[in-house]
């Protein structure tokens, strides 16, 4: 889904919202798809990684959304211990390949940027910009 917004002007904010989700039988364009770590259906999803791109006169946000159901969500983001902690981080990985295979060009050395990559989970164990596959 791409949101053409307007903040001044000259300046246009887009916004490209991709969804995550497991392989199923359900339709590709359906709302209800598979859990990215369980794979139960569910229609619930969580914004897990935004990509800020600034061009000329417009800027270029990638959101990517995490189809999470919720006793995923509960499990994965609720205490600090460290088996929620390596539960969450093979979670992490899982998102960040599947957002890399389908666009790697996002993730290239050049793109790379402390600014760039912001992460938006509310209570990750770890901070998302310091995993690397």
């Amino acid at each position: 889904m791409l949101l053409i917004l307007y903040m001044g002007d000259k300046e246009r904010k887009l916004v490209k919202q991709i969804f995550l989700y497991r392989d199923s039988h359900l339709p590709k364009k359906g709302w209800i798809q598979s859990c990215m770590h369980c794979y139960l259906h569910t229609e619930r999803t969580i914004l897990f990684h935004t990509i800020h791109q600034k061009k000329d006169y417009y800027n270029k946000f990638w959101e990517f959304h995490a189809h999470l159901c919720n006793p995923c969500k509960k499990k994965l983001l609720q205490k600090k211990n460290s088996k929620n902690i390596e539960e969450y981080l093979k979670f992490q990985k899982k998102c960040y390949a599947y957002m890399k295979n389908l666009y790697p060009y996002l993730f290239s050395k050049y793109n790379e940027d402390d600014n760039v990559h912001k992460c938006h989970c509310d209570n990750e164990p770890t901070c998302m910009e310091e995993i690397y596959l």
